[in-house]
């Protein structure tokens, strides 16, 4: 008597591993892209660039960043303060911000005057920024965070106004009126807490 393979059986395992390989293929291992970040160094200096595909990277080590950095409304100014406060609007340098020295400086500067035409009469006692390039090149320097409103611009008729209103003690809609510049995204509660963020 021949004892042969049972075709029942045999169709139902081929059937049943059909099926196995349908059910396990979606959990098929993924392919997995690789990154070479075998490239490095660690220096002091410079911007440094890997780059690869439509990827790149940059690093540095003990690389200190001063100046100011400012897109659309926002400013953000970093280097070496002294002291707690950053003293951005203390323009002489002699520890305070006030209205007919460091006022009378930034507007000065603001309408384009430089030389003794932007110092001449306006540099408080105890001054460490007392000749005109000292202060011109301080100026140019935090200019960008003269930009009270937030506009992009730095205007001696709304910054600069509104800048030597708060250092003679303007605040809320005294501080702001008529010297917000058209379309400025900060409030006058706004304008109001960013100059005191510069303040001494």
């Amino acid at each position: 008597m021949k004892h042969g393979f049972p075709m029942g059986v045999w169709i139902g395992n081929m059937l049943g591993v059909a099926l196995l390989g349908m059910v396990s293929a979606p959990w098929a291992a993924p392919t997995v892209t690789t990154y070479d970040l075998s490239w490095n160094a660690i220096a002091g200096g410079g911007a440094t660039f890997a780059a690869g595909g439509s990827y790149s990277l940059g690093a540095t080590i003990g690389q200190p960043a001063t100046g100011p950095l400012s897109g659309a409304s926002y400013a953000l100014y970093s280097g070496f303060w002294t002291g707690s406060a950053a003293r951005i609007l203390d323009i002489d340098g002699n520890g305070t911000a006030d209205a007919l020295t460091d006022g009378l400086l930034i507007i000065r500067y603001l309408f384009g005057s430089s030389g003794t035409a932007l110092t001449s009469g306006a540099i408080g006692a105890g001054a460490t920024r007392s000749t005109p390039a000292d202060v011109q090149l301080y100026l140019d320097t935090i200019k960008p965070l003269l930009d009270v409103d937030g506009d992009v611009l730095e205007l001696s008729y709304t910054d600069g106004l509104m800048l030597v209103r708060y250092l003679f003690g303007l605040r809320g809609s005294s501080l702001t009126a008529g010297a917000v510049g058209s379309g400025a995204p900060r409030t006058a509660p706004q304008v109001e807490a960013y100059i005191q963020s510069l303040m001494p």
